[in-house]
């Protein structure tokens, strides 16, 4: 659990959710609205997506929040 969280773009971020189902639905300027069933529930989350640039951690906490994926999941998708 004391792991850091990896630097990652929004569009690594992206694809990694696309594993569980996650995907892109709309996109708004630099920002993807992402739709999809995790754990029997429909989950929203709006992730930016600016050129290549890592996103902040607090971005990726809100987004695993928003998606109700812990850390230990999320570390298991990147694998």
């Amino acid at each position: 659990m004391g792991d850091k969280l990896p630097q990652i773009s929004g569009r690594e971020l992206i694809r990694v959710l696309g594993k569980i189902g996650i995907v892109p639905v709309a996109q708004r300027g630099s920002h993807v609205k992402l739709r999809g069933y995790y754990k029997e529930q429909l989950r929203y989350t709006t992730i930016p997506v600016h050129s290549n640039e890592d996103l902040p951690c607090g971005v990726i906490k809100a987004v695993l929040g928003d998606l109700g994926i812990s850390r230990d999941e999320f570390f298991k998708l990147l694998e």
